[in-house]
């Protein structure tokens, strides 16, 4: 659980879910993908959506995507400066 709008993008490189405590967010991707699920500061949909995270199945395959890239990005950008320079 958190409000952080940052953490949504690393859902799915550390294959974990996400309550969100907010009321919206920037970055729908994550919403649409079923990795993350807004709950704002409501009690109630924030114990429904912990009951149904707990009793999902634990297979990490569901996240199959992300969204935000690969997480190769920096060592894509040391190959390119090391081969032109």
């Amino acid at each position: 659980m958190s409000d952080s709008g940052g953490i949504q993008e690393e859902l799915p490189t550390l294959k974990k879910y996400l309550i969100l405590l907010r009321e919206k967010t920037e970055r729908e991707e994550t919403i649409k993908l079923g990795y993350s699920f807004i709950c704002g500061s409501s009690r109630k949909k924030i114990l429904k959506k912990f009951k149904f995270l707990v009793n999902k199945n634990k297979n990490t395959n569901n996240f199959k995507r992300n969204p935000f890239g690969d997480g190769k990005s920096s060592r894509r950008i040391y190959n390119f400066i090391k081969n032109k320079f």
